[in-house]
């Protein structure tokens, strides 16, 4: 230990997992992840990425509840994806998993207003967890655009062309959030608990 305090970079990151832990809202799972990615940096060189540091963030901000519900969403994205068939979720050439949560059509004749771009509240659609994990830099999310032209079919009573627009909005959860599971789930491996609600 004392050889720790004796390298400034090392006890910097030691510090930092201190206050992290006092001033985090969790008070089970939350302590047991910077531990561990405490322990992960000092023993390499001390210097935390910038992964790393999102990680350290998402930590000290999530409340037991949180992590759970985080661990139980992208479990389970992750087991689709990995799987025959992929449903919603998807691994892509950059590690991300991206998950499809929502499918809106829009039809030409018949649309009123518009259809937001970007800037969704990942929160409302999947909880609190998500919104905290945006704010630091482990979650994204994407809209995706379709147009799905057709013709005038006076025997399906279609009166006139028109285009369908298909807007796919997904969320996309870097390589640095997997990581960030497989710590949460080594620390629920041992006596975390594992009641979640709503995650909010």
């Amino acid at each position: 230990m004392d050889e720790l305090f004796a390298d400034q970079i090392r006890s910097e990151v030691l510090f930092d997992s201190y206050h992290a832990v006092c001033m985090g809202r969790s008070k089970e799972i939350g302590p047991r992840v910077i531990a561990l990615l405490t322990a992960q940096i000092v023993l390499r060189d001390g210097v935390a990425t910038d992964e790393e540091e999102s990680m350290f963030a998402a930590a000290e901000e999530f409340s037991d509840n949180e992590f759970l519900m985080f661990r139980e969403y992208l479990r389970k994205s992750l087991t689709a994806a990995e799987g025959p068939e992929g449903g919603d979720s998807s691994i892509n050439d950059h590690g991300e998993v991206v998950c499809r949560i929502r499918v809106t059509d829009v039809d030409s004749r018949w649309s009123l207003g518009s259809v937001p771009m970007s800037g969704q509240n990942l929160g409302s659609w999947l909880g609190s967890w998500a919104a905290r994990l945006s704010t630091n830099g482990l979650l994204d999310d994407i809209v995706e655009q379709e147009s799905f032209p057709y013709k005038e079919d006076s025997e399906r009573h279609i009166d006139e062309d028109g285009v369908v627009t298909r807007f796919t909005w997904s969320a996309v959860f870097s390589p640095a959030a997997v990581i960030f599971l497989a710590l949460i789930e080594r620390v629920c491996s041992g006596s975390a608990p594992e009641s979640a609600g709503d995650g909010r």
